[in-house]
């Protein structure tokens, strides 16, 4: 459906307007692109920076 016609047909602009009549549809974002890649692979990062490391005490060797 156009969405000029659902704007024409809104109560506002006097139409007809019902919201059965318009299409469902499910958004899939996209999950395989370079910048998903490059959010995961970002993401990975700044959580093994911000888990903390053990430290190496030269006594405990």
């Amino acid at each position: 459906m156009d969405w000029r016609r659902i704007f024409e047909q809104s109560a506002v602009n006097g139409g007809f307007y019902d919201e059965r009549d318009l299409v469902a549809r499910v958004f899939r974002p996209v999950t395989d692109s370079w910048f998903q890649k490059r959010l995961d692979h970002v993401r990975h990062e700044l959580k093994k920076e911000m888990i903390p490391q053990p430290t190496h005490n030269s006594k405990d060797h």
